[in-house]
């Protein structure tokens, strides 16, 4: 299977948008060491149905979401199996404890996955390397529609985590962070 690098130069970038003509699937996207935005595709977009909800082990224990979170809605009306399929292939990319770390990069690796006109993501904003889980992806989407409404766009900033989780229009910034990215 081939997968394709998008390399955007992004000294003035302060978020992601996901960039035009970029197709259904799971990307990664960091800044390189020349400060070029690199989006690489990672994954087909699969079937919601086709992704299993994944086994919590005792190694990587997380039961849910803790501390303060910070929801921010953006009230755009998304299309709920968009919506649906970009979240399930993050959680299919995080599962019980998706790396976010990079080589490459200061903070390491945000993931986004494309359907539609919906990206769903997760950012690291942290100064080193993270992890996403899958089981907090859900609970922040839970906080997201209790406070935006059932499938509007919002996002979940989780201070403790350093991690943000959300769902935007496609054309919309998100994992938005200081100068350069960083």
């Amino acid at each position: 299977m081939h997968f394709s690098n998008i390399i955007l130069f992004a000294a003035a970038a302060t978020a992601w948008t996901v960039p035009e003509g970029t197709t259904n699937g799971v990307y990664s996207v960091s800044v390189n060491h020349l400060g070029e935005e690199v989006h690489e595709k990672i994954a087909e977009l699969k079937h919601p149905d086709d992704i299993k909800t994944p086994v919590r082990s005792a190694k990587f224990r997380r039961q849910g979401l803790s501390g303060a979170n910070h929801i921010s809605c953006f009230n755009d009306n998304l299309d709920p199996q968009d919506t649906d399929a970009a979240n399930k292939n993050i959680d299919d990319q995080c599962g019980a404890g998706g790396d976010l770390a990079s080589g490459k990069t200061q903070n390491g690796r945000d993931f986004y996955g494309v359907s539609g006109d919906v990206v769903a993501y997760v950012c690291n904003l942290s100064a080193s390397p993270g992890t996403c889980y899958s089981s907090e992806r859900v609970d922040s989407s839970s906080k997201i529609t209790d406070q935006c409404g059932k499938y509007q766009s919002g996002e979940d900033v989780v201070p403790d985590r350093q991690l943000t989780y959300g769902y935007r229009t496609k054309d919309a910034k998100f994992c938005t962070r200081g100068t350069n990215g960083k």
